[in-house]
């Protein structure tokens, strides 16, 4: 796992506050179900792609990222929605 936590690092520190904790559940079983020397070594590989693409894309979405969370620097929703946002017209085609 320490070589994970290193990995973890690549993410912006926003990213890692919200997600880490998460993340090293997830990689934590998937090795624990990887049967065999190839098999942890595929689950190696495939981790490595997947963080160095997704830090890589976060760093540049989130510009660092202290002080907010990533759901919110991504103009994703984080609460209920604003009862004075126009409506949307549903008839259209």
């Amino acid at each position: 796992m320490h070589i994970y936590d290193a990995l973890l690092w690549l993410y912006p520190t926003s990213f890692r506050n919200e997600y880490g904790t998460e993340m090293r559940a997830v990689f934590k079983q998937r090795r624990r179900e990887a049967a065999g020397f190839l098999a942890i070594v595929a689950l190696w590989a495939s981790t490595l792609g997947e963080v160095l693409s997704n830090a890589a894309y976060y760093a540049m979405a989130l510009g660092g990222g202290k002080g907010t969370t990533v759901r919110a620097r991504l103009g994703r929703p984080v609460g209920p929605p604003d009862p004075n946002a126009p409506a949307i017209d549903k008839d259209l085609p």
